[in-house]
C-alpha cells in the first residue's frame, strides 16, 4: 500500500524546529558556522596552495611532510586541551 502525500503536510518546513522552537537558534547558529567554516576553506584552499608552488615545486614534498608532523603533534595538544576545559566544568 502506498500513503499518500497530503498537501497540508509539510514535515520539511517544521523539520528543523520539531524539538521545540527554543533550539531553532541552536541549529541556525550551527548551520551558519558550519557554512562560514566551509566557505572560508574553499576560500584560502587556492592561496595556500599558491603559497606552496611560489616556494617551489621542489620543495613541495618537504611541504606537506613538515605539515604531516605539525599536525601529528599539534592533534594530541588540542585533545588535551579539549578534555581539560571541557564544557561541563566551564
Amino acid at each position: 500500500m502506498v500513503d499518500e502525500v497530503h498537501p497540508d503536510d509539510d514535515r520539511c518546513s517544521r523539520a528543523p524546529c520539531r524539538y521545540g522552537a527554543a533550539s531553532c537558534p541552536g541549529w541556525s547558529a550551527a548551520f551558519s558556522y558550519f557554512f562560514c567554516l566551509l566557505c572560508s576553506y574553499y576560500i584560502l584552499r587556492p592561496v595556500r596552495d599558491e603559497m606552496g608552488v611560489r616556494g617551489g615545486v621542489e620543495n613541495m614534498q618537504w611541504l606537506f611532510t613538515a605539515t604531516f608532523f605539525a599536525m601529528l603533534a599539534a592533534v594530541p595538544v588540542f585533545a588535551a586541551l579539549a578534555h581539560a576545559l571541557s564544557r561541563a566544568r566551564a
